[in-house]
């Protein structure tokens, strides 16, 4: 509508159906040996992650009337078919070896390769709306992008400890192999490769047997993930349009904290002190734009349109504190409790700039009761989150699981319920950039049922032993870029 006279510039309906289907295969398999000397030990690993996703999207319109102004916008709304499917595959190989050296000292070293390949293909298919015809393949607007990542690493890492006092020094070397291709679409191949030195230092001090103090400084590196690089653009919505970004690179995080712990036989607690900071986080941007500056847009008019993608921003900041409590109140009965506060803020070192507090709790009770009858009640509750741009309403979950045991812990039976008093929620969140607001309110049913069961082979024996190193691959950065 007109923000001057009410007038209707355009109007229509939209309706849309979709079926999607995943799968996903995680493995891994590691070998120790260990040394006639205590604590020297030699492991192998190897780790396999990936999986496919794809779908069928079906998106049609109802054209009710558009001025002639506007009637080159509304010509974009062709009834759409939508294949998508994407896979991502991660081998990983892995060697440490850790040795002590006297009593006081110990040496670490090791070296990973990461081979992971990434791929996405969307074929569009569109059709005149308002028709039943034949879809048609639209070559110009479907996309195959692949993004292959290949990581060497190698580190180093020496550990002192006298008497109460304990510390360690570390560093890390990475070199990136990135290649971009695009089978289908518009964009440029490219092959580019970059170097990453990541330190990391920790300094303990055990107080007594329940009390110890611990300071320490890492970095780390998340790299983007397939859907914030997939350049292919979605204008399902002519208004707001959608596109990653394949020029993104990985994000530097610094942290430093300070952390306090006791524990004892029914209590323990662990206090965080933390301070963060990223120079070129990668964050999800909103802005108003003609859409003919946008590459691939159909039937572009002109008109301002809002533009979602990703970029590497300027700085972000968050300073918090959380705390982890364990209590075991009664013989049967065991409380924890999970706290987290922060404040941060977010600049882009342009017009973007936002700041803001969060907070999340999480409260459990497990009752252990007669004939291995178990009963669990947890609680979450977090208020609303602020990002660069945006700002999400509060929410809160609440789950019950009752869990009982037979024939010797061989057959085991969970059942579990989350939300079952609320028949419906709402998603509220808010974005804004200059010169514009755009607020969302969904709706869905938050409650969800259903039984796990499982039965274990053989028996467990007490003397099976677990490798002190294996791999952890977490450098992959959220679509929505991270939680708190």
């Amino acid at each position: 509508m007109s923000p001057l006279s009410g007038a209707t510039l355009y109007s229509y309906a939209n309706g849309g159906r979709s079926v999607s289907d995943n799968m996903y295969l995680y493995g891994n398999l590691d070998y120790q040996r260990l040394f006639k000397l205590k604590g020297r030990m030699l492991t192998f690993s190897y780790k396999i992650n990936g999986g496919t996703n794809g779908g069928d999207n079906y998106s049609s319109y109802d054209v009710a009337e558009a001025t002639d102004e506007w009637l080159p916008l509304v010509k974009r709304l062709s009834d759409e078919h939508t294949e998508s499917s994407g896979r991502s595959m991660e081998h990983t190989l892995q060697v440490d070896y850790t040795t002590p050296i006297g009593k006081a000292h110990n040496v670490e070293v090791g070296a990973k390769y990461i081979l992971r390949d990434n791929r996405s293909d969307d074929d569009r298919y569109v059709r005149p709306n308002g028709t039943d015809g034949e879809y048609t393949f639209d070559e110009l607007y479907s996309s195959h992008y692949r993004h292959e990542n290949d990581i060497l690493a190698a580190y180093l890492g020496y550990g002192l400890r006298l008497g109460n006092l304990s510390g360690r020094l570390g560093a890390r070397y990475e070199h990136t192999f990135q290649k971009i291709k695009y089978e289908l679409g518009e964009g440029e191949n490219f092959s580019t490769g970059f170097d990453d030195v990541v330190p990391s230092a920790s300094l303990g001090y055990r107080i007594n047997d329940e009390n110890n103090l611990r300071f320490g400084y890492n970095m780390r590196i998340y790299r983007p993930g397939i859907w914030s690089l997939n350049p292919y653009l979605n204008q399902t919505n002519p208004e707001a349009l959608q596109q990653g970004n394949p020029n993104l690179v990985s994000e530097k995080n610094h942290n430093v904290q300070l952390t306090y712990s006791y524990f004892a036989a029914k209590f323990s607690v662990s206090c965080t002190m933390r301070y963060s900071f990223t120079n070129n986080n990668i964050s999800s941007v909103t802005s108003l734009v003609e859409d003919n500056t946008i590459e691939s847009v159909k039937n572009p008019m002109g008109k301002l349109v809002s533009y979602t993608t990703y970029r590497n921003i300027g700085r972000t900041q968050t300073a918090s504190l959380s705390s982890y409590v364990n209590w075991n109140i009664f013989k049967n009965t065991r409380l924890t409790m999970n706290l987290w506060g922060d404040y941060s803020d977010y600049n882009d070192r342009q017009q973007l700039h936002n700041y803001g507090y969060y907070g999340s709790a999480y409260v459990g009770v497990q009752q252990t009761l007669p004939k291995n009858w178990r009963v669990n009640l947890g609680f979450y509750g977090c208020t609303s989150n602020p990002g660069l741009q945006s700002k999400t309403e509060g929410m809160y979950n609440y789950n019950l699981n009752v869990q009982k045991s037979f024939l010797r812990d061989r057959l085991n039976f969970n059942l579990y319920a989350s939300n079952f008093l609320d028949a419906k929620r709402h998603y509220k969140s808010t974005v804004t950039g200059a010169n514009f607001i755009t607020r969302s309110d969904s709706s869905y049913n938050p409650c969800r049922v259903g039984i796990n069961v499982s039965w274990r082979i053989g028996e467990l024996s007490s003397g099976v032993k677990k490798v002190a190193r294996s791999i952890s691959n977490d450098d992959v950065k959220s679509a929505e870029g991270g939680g708190k």
